[in-house]
């Protein structure tokens, strides 16, 4: 009895315990529908958020394919969620933009792996991303990276939100900005232009008188100041030119290894001044023609060799040519000067960087000529190195890509023109009316133009009024004028009169003022400052035409 007893109190014991452990379960069972539906409240809020937001929510795996994107999507791009999630991601971002999104994704990876902080800071990235329908719209978007409970990346967030507004008014203003620094490089242009203009014809019409020693002195050194400030406005306007995206590459033909000599001829009598030997080697196997960007090409090679010849005290300067791969040519230039430190290697080619004050103030300059070669040589497509030791010297080279000719040559005109090889002499008779509104620039182009029968406009309107009362063989025209400029001034001429010939005279030397002289209807222009040789030979270019033209026209 006492053992059956026992047996019917272990039954009692095992069924309280199962009654409290089913009461438990019932209790979990109850909690697991709450936690249910508090978890389906709260996915149910989750949808109704992201699908209310005007911005879209995404998420996707670690090669970019969503997994989710919210319905704002189709408001954005014009696809349907599902459209997104089936489409491959380079078909949703684009080529571009999934590469760039695939290396930020592939940078985070790499990297030092989280611990198990479950997420991890956003970062932004901007995409250009294209519609349904054909269009562009720029977005930017939150990248969030999504850890394992080891701390491994397994997902990645983000909220994606129309950037375009922004994007196009950023544009404008950089458009703005640019158009400003154009304009005011223009007009800093034109101020120290004219005023060189008037110092360098000045300096040319007193080397023709009989001087003393002594002024003959000082004469030499107001030439030598006035090239070295042109030089230095030369170097700001070139560089204004690149960053404005105003240099184009024009390519022609020509001789490379007389253009080569020709630039260092202009170096000899310098380096002979401080007992320097320049030389050049060129291989007989390299082309003697070929086509690429001369002007350029010549900036490049005058910047380099005017470094060299700049730091060089004693020694030699050597410009070496030789063939590149694949179809370049490698240009060297060694010099024997002061060098440069390891350490400031990396900076020559920044913006106004010279070593330090001592050599500016030896060897004057801005510290932009470096720069001017870097930027022209990646134009032209290669790239510029250099080496150098304190006290031993330096060694820039870079190659350019060309192509060889065996065509004859036949130059381009150049804006203003070659220097003429031989003194050339002002046509007589020519009737000239010169539009300038600058006393001391006037007369200075009235000594240069003796012979000749000119006449004086003070501004646009002043030149329209002339050439109704009186026939002139060709008009020289400033540009900048008060009341009304040249450019209005030759439009307004040429709805009447076709054949007259107008040179602009500008102090704006970028290549598109240049163009908006000629779409005006001028027939050619010179730039300040005026080179009285350069004048001659545009007044007698056009002297023939204009003598015809007023012959065949008299006066009524």
């Amino acid at each position: 009895m006492k053992d059956e007893r026992k047996t019917k109190d272990q039954l009692i014991n095992e069924l309280v315990e199962l009654h409290q452990r089913v009461a438990e379960l019932k209790t979990s069972e109850i909690e697991r529908k709450k936690a249910e539906l508090v978890l389906q409240e709260n996915e149910k809020r989750y949808r109704l958020l992201t699908e209310s937001i005007s911005d879209v929510i995404w998420t996707a795996d670690l090669q970019l394919n969503f997994t989710y994107i919210s319905p704002s999507v189709t408001r954005l791009l014009g696809y349907r969620p599902e459209e997104v999630i089936a489409q491959k991601p380079e078909e949703t971002l684009g080529l571009r933009s999934f590469r760039t999104t695939m290396k930020f994704v592939e940078e985070k990876k790499r990297k030092e792996v989280r611990t198990a902080t479950r997420y991890s800071d956003s970062q932004t990235v901007e995409l250009e991303l294209k519609r349904k329908d054909g269009s562009t719209v720029w977005v930017e978007t939150g990248i969030t990276f999504l850890y394992d409970a080891y701390g491994w990346p397994r997902e990645i967030m983000g909220i994606m939100r129309d950037s375009t507004a922004r994007k196009k008014a950023e544009t404008e203003r950089a458009q703005e900005a640019d158009r400003l620094k154009s304009q005011f490089m223009a007009n800093m242009s034109h101020e120290i232009r004219t005023p060189l203009t008037v110092i360098d014809g000045a300096v040319h019409l007193l080397q023709e008188n009989s001087l003393s020693l002594e002024q003959r002195d000082l004469l030499a050194m107001i030439r030598d100041s006035d090239k070295h400030l042109l030089e230095l406005i030369n170097s700001i306007l070139d560089l204004a030119r690149i960053e404005a995206g105003q240099t184009k590459v024009v390519k022609k033909e020509f001789l490379l290894k007389e253009t080569v000599k020709n630039i260092i001829s202009g170096f000899e009598f310098e380096a002979r001044k401080k007992g320097l030997e320049i030389k050049m080697v060129y291989p007989s196997h390299l082309p003697s023609k070929i086509r690429t960007d001369e002007g350029k090409l010549t900036q490049i090679l005058f910047n380099l060799i005017s470094n060299a010849l700049k730091f060089t005290e004693k020694g030699r300067i050597e410009i070496r040519l030789n063939k590149g791969s694949n179809s370049s040519i490698r240009f060297s230039f060694e010099d024997t000067g002061i060098g440069i430190p390891e350490e400031k290697l990396s900076l020559i080619f920044n913006k106004f960087y010279q070593m330090n004050g001592t050599i500016r103030r030896e060897h004057r300059g801005v510290g932009l000529g470096l720069t001017i070669v870097k930027e022209l040589v990646e134009l032209l497509g290669g790239k510029i190195e250099v080496k150098s030791k304190p006290g031993k010297g330096s060694l820039f080279c870079f190659s350019l890509p060309y192509i060889a000719l065996k065509e004859r040559v036949v130059p381009d005109r150049d804006g203003n023109g070659a220097p003429p090889k031989t003194e050339e002499r002002v046509k007589k008779g020519v009737n000239i009316l010169v539009a300038e509104d600058d006393d001391f620039t006037y007369n200075i182009i009235r000594r240069f133009l003796e012979g000749c029968t000119i006449s004086r406009a003070v501004d646009g309107e002043d030149v329209l009024r002339r050439i109704k009362e009186k026939s002139y063989d060709m008009v020289l025209m400033d540009i900048q004028m008060p009341k009304m400029d040249g450019l209005e001034a030759t439009r307004r001429i040429r709805e009447k009169d076709s054949d007259l010939p107008i040179i602009a005279v500008t102090a704006r030397t970028f290549k598109a003022d240049e163009d908006k002289c000629l779409a005006a209807g001028c027939n050619d222009y010179i730039a300040k400052p005026i080179a009285p040789q350069k004048l001659i030979a545009k007044i007698n270019q056009y002297a023939v035409r204009g003598l015809s033209r007023r012959q065949n026209n008299p006066p009524k």
